[in-house]
């Protein structure tokens, strides 16, 4: 099965889209927005007037943002059933936002369409796909030439916070357990933890739905420099969230081969890739070499704690001690706190009783979160011009994409 429908059939499963922000306060959600638009570059002409494409907007919640823009055409590409209704509920609630919008039911890998956008988006579907290339392959034919791609990156370092709830949590939690016991026996450990995120605007119970039961999100990453690599030969760098390439030449050496965006930002991007550990610290930037070994130290780690939850076997567990010492020999050259927490957890790891009654208490695990996703933007080569196609609309209508199951037609 491929990534996108194994994630569409585990939504449909249970009935979910475990994407919803909280967006009780609209003009806080849309400064969040307009600061991460701002951090990529894009600030709000970017989108007025344009074209615009959304892959995967879920719930939509993200996309009134964007729709409050306005935009020429905007339309919205959402594979998961249950997604498309609270897309539809959200912007019925907000209707003022539906005018030229457009929403397709499909998979991105069946979307068929001659139209060029200005603007793509795709946040939290690529990167743990094991088709990533295809899907970044059928994203950039959507951009028109000199339009932009912002693109979600997560790696092995960014999310290895998350990765270790995820393991704890299989190590205490009975996996055949309902869907709504396992999320309450998760909340026994967690809840804790998850309130120390003073700026979280995602439910918990999406959350541990989405981090820690999702079986796709526990597939292959796609870091910064893994995107870029695979993108630079059609499209160049132009910012991040969080903002970390720096660029101090004079203008006017930026030219012909000199240019080189794409392989300073992946210099940098090694340098910098030890802040993406713990979401609250920033520490300067390292040896190339020591966050390359910490990286593939995070990604072994990983890799045995997916072992173990695919076989529920002991081997894979123990194997994982040395590794855990080896990372924190590596994390105490720049953060003595977060090599002592690593052991810890090790030994939460290796004794489960124990682990339970420490999890929810353990204040540095408690403040333990990774950057977790990082936004990247990206322009086409080539010349800035109107997009193809695609006049203006009155307001939203739905349509189902060719090869999709039929939906019930109606305006939001």
């Amino acid at each position: 099965m491929d990534f996108p429908q194994a994630f569409v059939d585990f939504y449909g499963e249970h009935g979910i889209s475990p994407v919803r922000q909280d967006i009780s306060d609209l003009e806080k959600h849309f400064q969040r927005r307009e600061g991460l638009y701002r951090q990529l570059g894009l600030p709000a002409l970017c989108f007025r007037g344009r074209g615009v494409l959304e892959v995967g907007p879920g719930s939509g919640h993200n996309s009134i943002h964007v729709a409050s823009l306005k935009p020429r055409r905007y339309l919205l590409l959402e594979g998961n059933g249950e997604g498309v209704r609270q897309l539809r509920e959200t912007f019925e609630r907000h209707p003022r936002f539906m005018e030229g919008t457009e929403v397709v039911q499909g998979l991105l890998e069946d979307f068929r369409t001659e139209e060029r956008f200005d603007v793509v988006l795709c946040e939290g579907m690529i990167p743990f796909s094991p088709n990533q290339e295809v899907l970044l392959g059928k994203l950039t034919a959507l951009v028109s030439p000199g339009g932009i791609l912002v693109i979600t990156c997560v790696d092995a370092v960014s999310c290895f916070a998350e990765r270790l709830r995820r393991l704890v949590a299989h190590r205490l939690v009975d996996p055949t357990l309902p869907l709504a016991e396992k999320v309450a026996a998760y909340d026994c450990l967690y809840a804790t933890h998850l309130t120390t995120l003073r700026f979280m605007s995602r439910g918990r119970e999406d959350w541990y739905i989405d981090n820690l039961v999702n079986p796709v999100l526990h597939n292959a990453y796609l870091s910064l420099a893994d995107a870029i690599g695979t993108l630079g030969n059609d499209f160049d760098v132009l910012s991040s969230s969080p903002r970390f390439f720096q660029d101090a030449r004079w203008y006017k050496e930026i030219v012909g081969p000199e240019r080189k965006f794409n392989e300073r930002a992946v210099g940098q991007y090694w340098q910098f890739v030890h802040n993406f550990l713990d979401y609250r610290l920033e520490f300067v930037p390292r040896a190339p070499e020591r966050n390359r070994e910490l990286y593939t130290l995070c990604e072994e780690l990983t890799l045995l704690a997916k072992a173990f939850e695919r076989t529920r076997d002991e081997a894979p567990v123990k194997a994982m001690g040395p590794l855990f010492e080896a990372l924190a020999r590596n994390v105490g050259e720049f953060s003595p706190e977060h090599a002592t927490l690593l052991l810890d957890v090790s030994a939460m790891v290796r004794d489960p009783r124990t682990a339970a009654r420490q999890v929810a208490d353990h204040d540095t695990f408690a403040h333990f979160f990774g950057k977790g996703q990082q936004y990247l933007s990206l322009v086409r080569d080539g010349e800035f011009g109107s997009t193809e196609g695609g006049g203006q609309m009155p307001k939203v209508v739905d349509r189902i994409a060719p090869g999709v199951d039929s939906l019930t037609r109606g305006d939001f």
